[in-house]
């Protein structure tokens, strides 16, 4: 096959588990999005004991990986020692590799902890009053649920009186089912929280105690792991463990493009799970609100899915009975050609081994839709592709599954697209693999001398034992696809999201320049507040920008160093100047900044300081202070380390006694008109920063003191990195490389009237252009915006110009901006950060440090 681009081969897990099918959908957008091709190679769990897994393991042993220009690896090494997997990778030794999920040695490796999210999960159990806890294991063999296992025996025995008890599964739905009809068959208490260590199993918990009449969360708190997409659908929403799935990809997929450009990534790097709090533990955070809809829509909904269902069913079943009558290669292909469509398939071949190990055949090759046949043709088995392919654009992912049955190998098939599900691929593997087997079947009893009835009739009983092994196959693909629910696609709506933020971040940052320029031009009082107030719409507009990237990113923090004297002085004056109420504050000197979403911390401070206004009917005083602490060992829900803690007092009536273990739990008010979704909401989003809130130890009648901490931030925020200084910056020559016509020609008079000439251009190609036809009157500096057009991204522009001139000074300039972010650009070479939208006084603060 001819390539154009990168071509990067995944070694994945079985795509009918919803875990490893969402981890392939995300690293499949990782990788188109670096603009490369990808070519899955389906051969299960190595050394698996299911026949059916290790049945495809023969798709890593036969193909060239030379063809490849890296590696992945799925966690396939589950079964296989250190020794073992090193000794499989062999092979492969000079190709860029990673490995998601298992530490290799010598190769970057991406690990996910499954400890502190079942550490909290098992805490949280307990606080909602848990004591007898049932456990549903995986594997006994597989490493995750033994560390999910560890974990929760580990918390259990930090908390007094809990008791736990451990069941067998194997991650299947079956399992949970099975589970809950033990315990209840033999009579054993069911206990307070059920923690299954898989949503699969979870959810087969839930059925079958739906079905013999028990209520969760009422008769029964149950939890899963994963956060499948079926997860926050069910009846109640499952409470279960996030695994960062999208991040585990992004940065592995980040590793190898390091790798291919010749840089040596971290060889290890690990990334924590996470609590996901729904309806099947009794809270459901005010923060992701259930959504109330009328009992009509809820019922077009059930209804339009169950449809749905029933569609997606009666195709898959219907090709399956009509591949059972086809017993030879055209008729396969005769139902494959009318049916492709079904399955969004516009390249399917199906690739068949010959006596000879070292040639395979195409016997069946459909292209585009309709489908249009293609000839039978032989090729080198090693090449996986046919002769004459050629990558077309944009990127593609194809999938390669193996065909087997027992201990034979046939061949395999390969397609291209990703809007399958795994539990649809695996069903049309089984079909196809079973076809083929009974082809083969009948090409032996054809073969076989019809004269002999002895041999007849063992081909026959051995062709009747196949149909019933297929009936039986076909009844067990019925039911695991009985239990398939209709995925929604929510990451559509997070990628809308982020692109309007970063549209709304170039608007507002073409009209904050022209409102700084139109400040120093307005000379009337009335002018000038008008502007005041052009200014203020334009602040709320940022907020709202920073409230679409929040969303993009499913609701955790956008983190930034911040600090919070100034931002809770701000905060608490706006609240406090049209009441009867002052302020008091008290912050220590030398307070180190702290890591926040300023939208999310104005939610909280707004929540904590409108509450002590409305304790105090008469007026008094709200004393706000904040200090730095260390803490050595775990405090609460805080790791050691370190913190600022803020504190909210007030001098009204208090907290009665009475209430104090109850303001936190959802619902709980004591306002006529208050939700009591306040201060659970508020603890929420500072746990997902990192820190906590709690109430201060203070005895009624003396005022309600309310604390809370947040991690110390690495770094000074930006206003502190390039502090404005008195002189003024020299002149200077300077490029602004932007896509926004808007805010090009904004830069280009700004800069001029702050003393500098600036040319500008919009995209890279022109950028290269202009700085090297400058060399008589080179450019001192380069504004270079990191979103593009023409195909190169900021960052390569940036490395192409360092080509032209290694001393090249530039910054950066981003309307979607992520934590960590400015480390990496300045690991490239970035001198400055401009964050869009920004204003004349950033600019000018930028030029200071960057023409010095």
């Amino acid at each position: 096959m001819r390539r154009t681009r990168p071509h990067i081969a995944y070694l994945s897990l079985d795509l009918g588990n919803t875990f490893n099918e969402s981890l392939f959908h995300a690293l499949a957008e990782a990788v188109l999005k670096q603009g490369w091709d990808l070519t899955v190679l389906h051969g299960g769990q190595l050394k698996s004991t299911h026949f059916h897994e290790a049945g495809r393991n023969f798709l890593y042993q036969i193909f060239d990986f030379s063809n490849f220009d890296g590696i992945i690896y799925s966690d396939i090494f589950g079964f296989l020692e250190d020794s073992q997997a090193q000794e499989f990778l062999e092979r492969f030794r000079g190709r860029p590799q990673v490995s998601l999920g298992r530490q290799i040695e010598g190769i970057p490796s991406f690990l996910i902890d499954n400890s502190s999210g079942m550490t909290h999960l098992a805490r949280y159990l307990a606080d909602q009053g848990a004591k007898n806890f049932t456990c549903v294991a995986g594997p006994p063999t597989n490493r995750d649920s033994q560390q999910r296992l560890k974990a929760l025996k580990a918390a259990l025995d930090t908390i007094p009186g809990s008791h736990l008890t451990v069941l067998e599964g194997d991650y299947s739905f079956l399992s949970g089912v099975q589970a809950v009809t033990t315990q209840l068959e033999q009579n054993h208490p069911l206990g307070d929280a059920w923690v299954c260590l898989n949503d699969n199993m979870a959810m087969g918990a839930l059925s079958e105690l739906q079905k013999r009449g028990l209520k969760v969360p009422q008769d029964l708190l149950l939890t899963g792991f994963d956060d499948t997409e079926e997860s926050r659908y069910l009846i109640p929403s499952l409470t279960t463990v996030k695994f960062p799935l999208e991040a585990l990809a992004r940065e592995g997929t980040s590793a190898l493009a390091q790798l291919l450009a010749g840089a040596r990534p971290p060889l290890v790097t690990h990334l924590t799970s996470a609590v996901v709090f729904r309806e099947s533990s009794s809270l459901y955070p005010p923060t992701l609100p259930p959504i109330k809809v009328e009992e009509d829509y809820r019922s077009r909904q059930q209804l339009t899915a169950k449809i749905l269902d029933r569609h997606q069913l009666f195709n898959s079943l219907e090709i399956g009975e009509q591949l059972v009558t086809g017993l030879t290669l055209p008729q396969i292909g005769a139902v494959l050609a009318r049916n492709l469509a079904l399955y969004g398939m516009t390249y399917f071949d199906l690739v068949l081994f010959t006596p000879d190990p070292a040639i395979s055949q195409r016997v069946i090759g459909f292209r585009e839709t309709p489908a249009l046949p293609l000839p039978v043709v032989s090729f080198a088995t090693k090449e996986l592709f046919p002769p004459g392919e050629t990558f077309s654009l944009p990127p593609q992912v194809w999938l390669v599954d193996a065909l087997h049955k027992q201990n034979e190998a046939y061949g395999y098939m390969v397609f291209q697209g990703r809007g399958q599900t795994g539990l649809v691929l695996k069903s049309l593997r089984h079909q196809l693999s079973s076809s083929l087997y009974l082809s083969r079947l009948l090409d032996q009893v054809h073969e076989a001398n019809a004269t002999l009835e002895q041999k007849v009739q063992e081909r026959t009983q051995e062709l009747e034992r196949s149909h019933r092994q297929l009936a039986d196959e076909i009844e067990e693909r019925r039911l695991m696809e009985l239990e398939l629910l209709r995925k929604q696609n929510t990451e559509a709506l997070g990628l809308l999201a982020a692109g309007l933020a970063h549209d709304f971040n170039n608007l507002l940052t073409s009209l904050y320049g022209h409102v700084d320029m139109l400040s120093a031009e307005v000379g009337s009082t009335v002018g000038a507040e008008r502007l005041v107030l052009i200014r203020h719409a334009l602040e709320h507009a940022r907020g709202l920008a920073q409230q679409l990237l929040t969303f993009s990113r499913g609701g955790a923090p956008v983190l930034n160093p911040t600090l919070l004297p100034q931002f809770i002085k701000t905060t608490a004056d706006f609240l406090l100047r049209s009441t009867s109420c002052r302020a008091v504050y008290s912050f220590q000197e030398g307070l180190w900044p702290v890591n926040a979403d300023g939208e999310q911390l104005a939610q909280v401070l707004q929540n904590l300081i409108l509450n002590a206004i409305q304790s105090m009917e008469r007026g008094g005083q709200v004393t706000l202070s904040a200090k730095n602490i260390e803490l050595s060992t775990p405090q609460g829900a805080l790791a050691p380390g370190a913190y600022v803690e803020v504190c909210v007092q007030d001098t009204g009536p208090g907290i009665r006694t009475e209430h104090r273990s109850q303001i936190f739990e959802p619902y709980f008010t004591t306002k006529t008109d208050g939700n009591g979704l306040g201060l659970i909401t508020c603890r929420n989003i500072l746990l997902r920063h990192g820190g906590w809130l709690d109430i201060d130890t203070y005895q009624p009648g003396q005022g309600a003191a309310f604390r809370f901490w947040l991690p110390r931030a690495s770094r000074a925020p930006e206003s502190q990195l390039s502090p404005p200084t008195t002189h003024t910056v020299r002149p200077a020559r300077l490029l602004v490389v932007d896509d926004e016509e808007g805010i090009r020609k904004m830069l280009k008079e700004l800069l001029g009237r702050l003393g500098h000439q600036a040319d500008t251009v919009a995209d890279g190609k022109s950028a290269l252009e202009i700085y090297q036809a400058a060399h008589d009157q080179p450019y001192e500096a380069v504004i270079l915006d990191l979103t593009l057009p023409g195909g190169w991204s900021g960052e390569e522009v940036f490395k192409k110009l360092r080509e032209i001139n290694p001393e090249l000074r530039a910054a950066a300039s981003t309307g979607y901006y992520e934590e960590g972010d400015w480390e990496k650009l300045k690991a490239l070479g970035f001198k400055g950060l401009l964050r869009k939208p920004y204003t004349r006084k950033t600019l000018e603060a930028l030029l200071e440090e960057l023409l010095a």
